[in-house]
């Protein structure tokens, strides 16, 4: 029907290990992921937001596993700032 049903409790990976087991593709590449940037989207808006994640690079490992760190070095383009 088009929605993501949300999870109950979230699942976090815990190691790069995790992150990178084929077995796991599922679980963090589409359902954690979306989590990941839940909060991100609803504060900044879906537009805006989706215009600053593509202006960025994507998150390594240790800022998946550490989500404030990705979230923090991302920068505002010119064009879309208040």
């Amino acid at each position: 029907m088009g929605k993501i049903i949300p999870l109950r409790r979230p699942i976090i990976p815990k190691n790069i290990e995790e992150l990178t087991e084929r077995e796991n593709r599922y679980k963090f590449q589409y359902k954690f992921s979306s989590q990941f940037v839940k909060t991100f989207l609803d504060t900044t808006g879906l537009k805006k937001g989706i215009k600053i994640l593509l202006h960025n690079p994507p998150p390594n490992y240790e800022e998946i596993l550490e989500p404030d760190r990705f979230f923090n070095r991302l920068i505002i383009p010119r064009a879309i700032s208040p």
